[in-house]
């Protein structure tokens, strides 16, 4: 399994993005980027997914990691494009791909601190 770099950007007004790019069908998954100092945060999961699919993950303790929730409750779980609010906010967060034929993903976590 290859561990895919996380590039952490924070802007001048604190928001903070955090880019995987290029997760494919290898079953990769992302390097853990710690994530909790930013509780308000969505995620964004582009590019080929060629049928297999990419799971946002998390631990309190880095190393028991479960399947994000979104704000209704389900796994944080893409087969196609799209954006999801993450309702929860562990410690470190990461995304994993599984499946798939010419997976080329790249996932982007935004998140906000509270003022």
């Amino acid at each position: 399994m290859a561990e895919i770099k996380a590039k952490m950007f924070t802007d001048p007004d604190r928001v903070m993005r955090v880019l995987w790019a290029g997760l494919n069908e290898t079953d990769d998954e992302g390097n853990p980027a710690r994530t909790a100092q930013y509780p308000d945060r969505t995620v964004q999961v582009t590019g080929t997914f060629g049928g297999g699919s990419v799971t946002i993950q998390g631990p309190d303790d880095g190393s028991l990691w479960f399947a994000l929730p979104d704000h209704a409750g389900a796994p944080l779980t893409f087969s196609d494009a799209g954006m999801k609010l993450v309702a929860e906010c562990p410690l470190y967060m990461r995304p994993v791909a599984a499946s798939g034929t010419g997976m080329a993903i790249d996932v982007i976590i935004v998140g906000c601190p509270r003022f």
